[in-house]
């Protein structure tokens, strides 16, 4: 909230949210959500949640607990700054065919748009990757604290 009535007078009915993006810089990230048997433990390791991590609106990681991931999740969990924090077990060898990462909303796999409903990348590109790292590689796992994912599926 402004608590200064004059700039609160300027501002008029302008409603000011607060976003919080994660960002990930992962060279290796497929167009959809593809199975291969891959299975993620969060070992309890990160500050502050001891018994459990919410990656985002649907992907909750209960310590030692075992939950399928996709293979681009499965990435974001193991190549990046959350690597000492999960074991994830399994490799890209195998492939079981397009990975159900909805949420339990049903579709998942792919789609050919960013923004669009049911399923599809966690690719999001930008030229601006907020980790420090060097831009115009694709970025994966887009997240707000909100829960809020890229809008296309895991």
């Amino acid at each position: 909230s402004i608590d200064n009535p004059e700039i609160a007078f300027l501002t008029g009915n302008i409603q000011f949210t607060s976003r919080t993006v994660r960002a990930f810089k992962i060279p290796m990230l497929e167009d959809c959500c593809e199975d291969y048997g891959q299975v993620a433990y969060y070992q309890g390791a990160i500050p502050g949640y001891p018994h459990a991590f919410d990656l985002d609106n649907h992907h909750r990681f209960v310590t030692g607990k075992p939950v399928l991931v996709c293979g681009n999740t499965a990435a974001i969990l193991s190549e990046t700054r959350f690597a000492k924090a999960f074991k994830v077990i399994g490799d890209r060898f195998t492939h079981f065919g397009t990975f159900n990462c909805s949420g339990g909303s049903g579709g998942g796999g792919c789609s050919s748009s960013a923004g669009s409903s049911g399923g599809g990348s966690c690719t999001v590109s930008s030229s601006g990757p907020s980790d420090g790292t060097s831009s115009g590689s694709p970025l994966a796992g887009m997240y707000t604290d909100d829960g809020e994912h890229c809008g296309k599926c895991c």
